[in-house]
């Protein structure tokens, strides 16, 4: 895992390409689980998206991470909304029109592993 770097310049770009996805949530896919997950809180996807774009918009760390598929996916600790902390993770992918989308693949409290 490794922290994005707003001196690099690939690195910002990537901030700001999910922030650009954060305000046009109709390119946005949610996974089941975290659907669920948010249900839990509740919260829903724009809620998500809104607190992602906060985060990132006040430099706040963002991580890089390989998933255990190849892909590339982006995971934000600790996004806070009214008191809650989340972990988000969210992936780039091509839809089947070919067309860009971004993925919230996770998004729930941070987990405690015993």
């Amino acid at each position: 895992m490794r922290e994005l770097d707003d001196r690099n310049v690939q690195d910002g770009e990537i901030k700001a390409k999910i922030c650009g996805f954060c305000e046009h949530p109709q390119s946005v896919r949610i996974t089941r689980t975290a659907t669920q997950d948010l249900g839990l809180i509740p919260l829903t996807k724009d809620g998500v998206l809104e607190i992602v774009k906060e985060h990132i918009t006040l430099k706040r760390r963002v991580f890089t991470d390989r998933m255990d598929n190849g892909d590339t996916a982006y995971i934000i600790e600790e996004c806070t909304v009214e008191e809650i902390k989340l972990y988000v993770k969210v992936k780039f992918f091509k839809k089947e029109d070919g067309v860009e989308a971004m993925l919230i693949i996770s998004a729930h409290p941070p987990r405690r592993w015993w």
